[in-house]
């Protein structure tokens, strides 16, 4: 496989001081055939999903950056910075906490955990090239375990879960925060749980295919790695990224409470998108990005 380096494009959404998008894009491309585990199916989804942030979007961070700065400055005002990252695609979150932390003159404690190698290495690189201490773990969620965290950061995170198994990780996040803790979620969340996900819009991924293959060329790779990456995100738009049922506000309240969490706010967002292939997929009312805090109860083990 080509060693070819890629080159940064601009990127007005993210920060390469904080997120070197361009070689950690370059790291997952090669190595995920090789990291992710053939039996969970993430291979093609991590390989190209840090290269499709930076081609198509420019390295847009992960969307919410108004909402977990206003939550997380609250927390460092307390003298709370120790966060778990709860699953992660690439690098984004560790960027977006980092770059918060970074506007707060704050360092952040983090521990990130996730069950595939490719973005737990990612991670990895990214904290060394940072110069941070970071607790970073390959690890099944919804058994994990660790010292108690301020927050619990998750972003479009539960749906890659069927449903028995959301029980388990909300359960996880109260089980790790300490009281008062609060979990910050980005999610998609749809008015009941039977509306159809949006299907993908064959016209614009036809029409920006060729601009994104010719962006990977641009930035270093191959021709061939370039119609490769092309492919690949095509594909992805066309399965679905997670389970059904689809997640809703009063699912989320009843496991939180059942967690010893309460359902604090939920923010729906009316014209926002989620993740850097969302503007591919047909719009629906009845589904919008939804900013949620929950709040681990006092006096409760």
């Amino acid at each position: 496989m080509a060693q070819s380096s890629q080159k940064s494009p601009s990127n007005p959404g993210g920060s390469m001081e904080i997120e070197p998008l361009d070689r950690l894009a370059r790291f997952s491309w090669d190595w995920a055939p090789l990291l992710c585990d053939p039996d969970h199916g993430c291979c093609d989804y991590h390989r190209c999903w840090s290269s499709v942030r930076l081609f198509q979007k420019g390295g847009a961070l992960p969307a919410g950056m108004e909402f977990f700065t206003q939550e997380l400055s609250s927390l460092v005002e307390m003298g709370n910075r120790r966060i778990l990252i709860s699953g992660a695609a690439d690098t984004g979150l560790m960027a977006l906490i980092c770059t918060i932390f970074k506007e707060l003159n704050a360092t952040p404690e983090i521990v990130m955990v996730d069950r595939c190698r490719t973005t737990v290495t990612q991670n990895r690189v990214m904290a060394s090239y940072l110069g941070l201490e970071a607790d970073i773990r390959q690890a099944d969620i919804t058994t994990f375990d660790c010292d108690p965290v301020n927050a619990v950061i998750a972003h479009s995170f539960l749906g890659f879960f069927p449903e028995p198994a959301r029980q388990k990780v909300i359960q996880t996040w109260g089980r790790v925060l300490s009281p008062g803790g609060k979990v910050l979620m980005s999610t998609s969340l749809a008015q009941n749980e039977n509306v159809p996900y949006p299907p993908y819009d064959k016209n614009r991924v036809v029409a920006s295919t060729p601009e994104l293959i010719e962006k990977a060329k641009e930035a270093g790779m191959t021709g061939e790695e370039a119609e490769q990456l092309g492919e690949i995100a095509v594909a992805m738009l066309q399965k679905r990224q997670g389970f059904d049922p689809q997640l809703t506000e009063k699912f989320l309240a009843q496991a939180f409470s059942q967690a010893g969490i309460e359902l604090t706010e939920v923010n729906l967002k009316e014209k926002e998108r989620l993740g850097p292939l969302a503007a591919f997929r047909l719009q629906s009312d009845l589904i919008k990005r939804g900013e949620v805090v929950g709040t681990r109860k006092i006096g409760i083990s």
